[in-house]
């Protein structure tokens, strides 16, 4: 069993501790080469709710389709996820009968801009 510390200076800004974890893996399974490029894109914060109607399905999954169809020649790709971000707020506060609040995450590694021909 090897033991990992995980800097959560990085990881969670309200810890100033490390945490250590256990793992089976191996030391290179673990461990990303070079510097990729991910983007990743959640229709909610860890922990929250993502609404998603019975007839027309998830108000994320909506707003993202939108903005790409309008914005993918004319906006690079993380300025249109802030805007499905704003659509989907703006969807949950024209909603009545919901009564919490969705905020899509989404987390960046990338360095250069992305846009859709």
């Amino acid at each position: 069993m090897r033991q990992l510390a995980i800097d959560t200076d990085h990881a969670d800004a309200g810890s100033t501790e490390d945490q250590v974890i256990e793992t089976n893996a191996p030391l290179k399974a673990l461990m990303v080469p070079g510097h990729p490029d991910f983007l990743m894109s959640y229709a909610a914060l860890p922990g929250m709710k993502a609404h998603r109607d019975i007839d027309t399905g998830s108000f994320y999954i909506q707003a993202l389709v939108d903005q790409i169809h309008r914005y993918k020649t004319d906006l690079e790709f993380e300025h249109i996820l802030k805007r499905v971000t704003k659509q989907v707020r703006e969807k949950l506060a024209a909603e009545s009968n919901i009564k919490y609040l969705q905020l899509p995450f989404h987390l960046s590694t990338m360095e250069q801009l992305v846009y859709w021909k």
